[in-house]
């Protein structure tokens, strides 16, 4: 069963009714004391109970102080190494407000005009007559609304990391119109901040990571955060480890981790819960943290402003727009401004009330329930300040338990049809080895070793298993999502192969 089906298929058991819920007014900043002994309390039960993800990072900020910074549980199974709140984790699409925030600070340089047109850095770069390039702004790009799209530059940079500047820009002339949201119209997608970075990349001579340290990270004091995955491993600080939390025996390690050439602008930050506090000390300030204003102000309220309509109920706090980096929902009759993310082993919601001045952010080492954790969790706390009762669209410690076994249950049904596969590679294992290329979507390695097909997609990397159908196998490069692999032709030596649909020729 894959993560997407997983999560289509809780996602079928949630609605979002009207909020009825009447706003209070915010506990005073004096009771910080009572809300981190209740914090932990009921954290620290929930998250053994469910054992579903290893570890939590909890960052909440209150008016201009972070209250709690810290975390529960442990970064891996094996060492048992306790999670803090200088324990660091990927974010994953959560780096999308502060690339947007770069955005902005540059566009309030002028070294960088949100509002200028798309083709003006094309080059030679040419897309196809069916989009609709002219009218495309840098800022469309940024809110998800440029009406183009392209799976090869997103998975590229997001999975395999087989790409570099030339590869990117050539591959652009291969992006196609979306008819299902032409431009102006949202439709969620990493391609736009993707294409967005290559641009700025080439304008400023320097790359978007470094952009991002000089404007952002820096200036918040964001001292374990970063957008090379090298660097996290340097600093001697704990990095929690991904996992799969819906495995029947419980959560297991997986092996995918970011590198740098996969930490890409979309998603491309590890972080820790005491930088988040910092974070959001800056989003609730108006860039202002502690005394001192590190970041523009008029930058911060252009990355916060609504721009694209957007229309989402999905719990706990919907969308109603969409700025640079932040989606407009509601809590509590109260605006939040919020962003999730998730990557396989990673989940991270992160949130803020402007007017009730209450940030939170949730950083979670597991991608099954991790997304319904982290808004379970946030919602727990914006209930503490606010003193209001959670509605019954929010996701429950109960709906988790039960969501969980009724998961558990189905994935140990899967694990156990796939055990008693046949395989129907009729071909010395020798046949099926070697390289096949594509130029638009990079590699594929077949090896034949110890008797197993060991596949390889740059960083991605799975034991081949059986399907049962002629010439095809199983690979799961992405943990917790299966795709198929075919040879072709059906006989004698193998020319090509089909990997989720798309084709790579054997090289030489």
């Amino acid at each position: 069963m894959t993560t997407l089906l997983i999560l289509s298929i809780i996602l079928s058991f949630l609605t979002l009714p009207p909020m009825t819920a009447k706003a209070e007014e915010p506990r005073p900043l004096s009771d910080q004391e009572e809300f981190r002994r209740e914090l932990d309390t009921w954290l620290s039960t929930h998250l053994s109970t469910l054992n579903v993800a290893p570890s939590v990072a909890v960052a909440v900020v209150v008016g201009n102080q972070t209250v709690v910074a810290d975390g529960w549980g442990v970064i891996d199974l094996e060492s048992g190494t306790p999670a803090t709140g200088e324990t660091v984790y990927y974010i994953a699409s959560a780096t999308k407000p502060f690339t947007g925030l770069m955005a902005a600070v540059l566009d309030a340089r002028g070294q960088l005009s949100l509002d200028s047109k798309f083709t003006s850095y094309l080059g030679s770069s040419h897309l196809a007559d069916s989009i609709d390039v002219s009218r495309v702004r840098l800022r469309d790009l940024l809110t998800h609304s440029a009406g183009f799209q392209n799976s090869m530059i997103t998975g590229r940079l997001a999975f395999t990391g087989e790409h570099d500047e030339e590869t990117l820009w050539n591959l652009l002339a291969h992006s196609s119109s979306d008819p299902e949201s032409p431009y102006g119209t949202y439709r969620y997608d990493n391609l736009g901040y993707n294409v967005y970075t290559m641009v700025q990349d080439r304008v400023t001579g320097r790359s978007w990571q470094d952009v991002l340290e000089e404007t952002v990270l820096a200036p918040l004091g964001m001292k374990h955060t970063s957008a090379y995955a090298s660097k996290s491993r340097l600093w001697g600080v704990p990095i929690a480890a991904p996992h799969f939390g819906l495995h029947p025996d419980g959560p297991k390690q997986t092996y995918l981790q970011k590198e740098d050439d996969t930490m890409q602008s979309a998603g491309g930050l590890l972080t820790t819960a005491a930088d988040m506090g910092r974070w959001l000390e800056c989003q609730l300030n108006d860039g202002q943290v502690g005394a001192d204003q590190v970041v523009p102000a008029d930058a911060v309220r252009a990355a916060h402003a609504g721009l694209v309509h957007v229309e989402n109920e999905r719990p706990p706090f919907g969308s109603s727009a969409y700025g640079l980096g932040w989606n407009h929902g509601s809590y509590q009759e109260r605006a939040v401004l919020h962003h999730s993310g998730g990557f396989s082993g990673f989940s991270t919601t992160v949130s803020f009330m402007p007017e009730a001045r209450i940030g939170v952010a949730v950083l979670v080492n597991d991608s099954t329930l991790g997304n319904y954790l982290t808004g379970m969790i946030s919602t727990w706390v914006y209930d503490w300040w606010l003193q209001t009762e959670s509605p019954d669209s929010v996701v429950s410690f109960e709906d988790l338990t039960e969501m969980r076994d009724r998961f558990r249950k189905k994935i140990a049904e899967d694990l156990e049809s796939r055990s008693k596969r046949r395989w129907m590679l009729s071909r010395d294992y020798e046949t099926y080895a070697g390289t096949y290329i594509s130029d638009l979507w990079g590699t594929v390695v077949v090896e034949h070793r110890e008797g197993d097909l060991h596949v390889r997609s740059g960083n991605l990397h799975c034991i081949a298993t059986a399907m049962e159908n002629p010439e095809t196998a199983r690979l799961e490069l992405v943990p917790g999502r299966g795709i198929v692999i075919r040879f072709e032709p059906p006989t004698g030596p193998v020319e090509r192969v089909i990997v989720d649909g798309d084709v790579y020729e054997r090289e030489g």
